[in-house]
């Protein structure tokens, strides 16, 4: 959805980001919806998009799209905006140089089977989808309104992704996704007043407000799944936490996050 400066969509401008990527996103959602297809940017970029401070940068995006055809389809689609197959099935590339993963999200499957015999596990993805927020990417006067997955459900997909790593064997790329997570956890709903709200909630911590913010980003994470799903989120966390070695603070966060997932029962909040 592209905008001429009017409207009432969340204000949030993104401004260090070189041209070929702008354009490169916008190619990409203007393709999705004139297709008529739902998505939401997901990963590192979608929590910039959320004014998450990463210790790493990036310029590569991905979307997660309802898409029951086949990946040949999926090609197809994207050829015609610009885009280029590579030698991964998921990932495009824009003007020969900006990259970007199009994970197509079946309503029927909850795994996507690559051409390559490999398999990814959705979990997550669609209610990324279908509880995407609506976001401005631009400037006052020329922006796009970008779908941007929520982030209680990008953690969710990062610690799935970093499962899949870690088993895998790619511990640096295990571990940066551990690292977007703890972002999260410092971060979350650092404005406003509803960190302050539930401190009487948290075990003994020394920085109370700090740790709400984890504690919050849990509840709010159960409000979004099902109850089975909240006790595959706590499993996997463990799964997580023996594969890397974390500080007394950082495991401090996620013992929140998890208090908080398991708590639930508060209304998410609406901005």
């Amino acid at each position: 959805m592209f905008g001429n400066g009017r409207g009432n969509k969340k204000e949030l401008f993104v401004m260090d980001i070189n041209e070929i990527n702008k354009q490169m996103i916008e190619s990409v959602v203007k393709c999705l919806e004139n297709k008529g297809l739902e998505y939401a940017i997901i990963g590192a970029f979608a929590l910039k998009l959320h004014k998450i401070k990463l210790e790493r940068m990036t310029m590569d995006a991905d979307f997660a799209v309802i898409f029951d055809g086949d990946q040949e389809d999926l090609k197809e689609i994207l050829s015609k905006y610009g885009f280029d197959a590579t030698s991964i099935p998921h990932r495009f590339t824009f003007n020969k140089s900006a990259k970007v993963d199009v994970i197509p999200v079946s309503e029927k499957r909850n795994v996507v089977y690559w051409p390559t015999g490999e398999k990814m596990d959705l979990f997550g993805l669609k209610e990324a989808i279908l509880n995407a927020e609506e976001l401005k990417f631009g400037n006052d006067e020329n922006f796009v309104v970008l779908k941007v997955a929520a982030i209680p459900l990008i953690v969710v997909i990062k610690i799935r992704a970093s499962i899949e790593r870690l088993e895998g064997g790619d511990i640096t790329s295990a571990k940066k996704h551990i690292s977007d997570i703890i972002a999260c956890l410092r971060q979350y709903e650092e404005e406003g007043v509803r960190r302050f709200e539930y401190f009487d909630r948290l075990p003994e911590v020394e920085d109370e407000f700090m740790c709400s913010g984890a504690y919050l980003l849990g509840v709010d994470l159960h409000n979004y799944l099902s109850k089975c799903d909240v006790s595959r989120v706590v499993d996997d966390v463990n799964k997580c936490l023996k594969g890397v070695v974390l500080s007394q603070e950082d495991l401090m966060l996620i013992k929140c996050f998890l208090r908080g997932i398991k708590d639930g029962k508060i209304e998410r909040h609406e901005p």
